[in-house]
């Protein structure tokens, strides 16, 4: 059954359009929501719970790579074989 869209009250939030926005998708390893993460000059970050549910993204990330598995039924997106030492020698 699918998850009931969470309802935000329009009269509570500030808005600002997201367009371009440079971040980082975070993904709970609790079960929790995900987040984008928007860092400022300083350093300092706001998270920001991901309830977009079809959210155009691109990768700008040279340590991100695509994983088929050899029947065509699993796909991944991970760490480059690189980054987790797997790379051919």
């Amino acid at each position: 059954m699918a998850k009931a869209r969470k309802k935000i009250s329009k009269q509570q939030f500030k808005y600002k359009n997201a367009n371009k926005q440079k971040g980082i998708i975070l993904r709970s390893l609790d079960g929790g929501p995900s987040l984008f993460r928007i860092y400022d000059s300083r350093g300092n970050f706001k998270d920001y719970e991901i309830i977009h549910h079809d959210l155009a993204v691109q990768i700008l990330d040279d340590s991100a790579e695509f994983l088929e598995s050899a029947d065509k039924k699993k796909f991944y997106l991970d760490y480059s074989r690189k980054v987790l030492g797997h790379d051919k020698k």
